[in-house]
């Protein structure tokens, strides 16, 4: 996550070859195919009954921020951790709580 959002500002990818349009071309159609996947299975999950009835594009851009923003801020925007926020297991712990965070915004109760 801090790479791809650093890729995109940073220059040092330059070095390489490749220009700031190309690697960006080549990120976003990862990053589409991720969200494309993410809409239709949520869109799937409401149809069914299973998730909650909701925006589906602004769930996708609160699950990128929810993702991205811990990682990609780095020890500084992260308030309220002591040490590392890369030390294995909080990296973990961070995975148990998007999980819970999610079952909470996309499951029908």
């Amino acid at each position: 996550a801090r790479l791809l959002l650093r890729s995109l500002i940073e220059r040092d990818f330059e070095d390489s070859g490749i220009t700031r349009e190309e690697l960006a071309k080549r990120h976003g159609a990862y990053v589409y195919q991720i969200l494309q996947f993410a809409s239709r299975t949520l869109e799937k999950g409401i149809e069914n009954g299973e998730f909650r009835k909701q925006s589906v594009g602004h769930f996708v851009q609160t699950l990128i921020g929810a993702l991205l923003f811990h990682f990609a801020s780095g020890e500084n925007g992260v308030v309220g951790f002591r040490g590392s926020i890369f030390e294995p297991e909080r990296v973990e712990r961070r995975k148990e709580e998007l999980r819970a965070f999610l079952r909470g915004a996309v499951l029908a109760k």
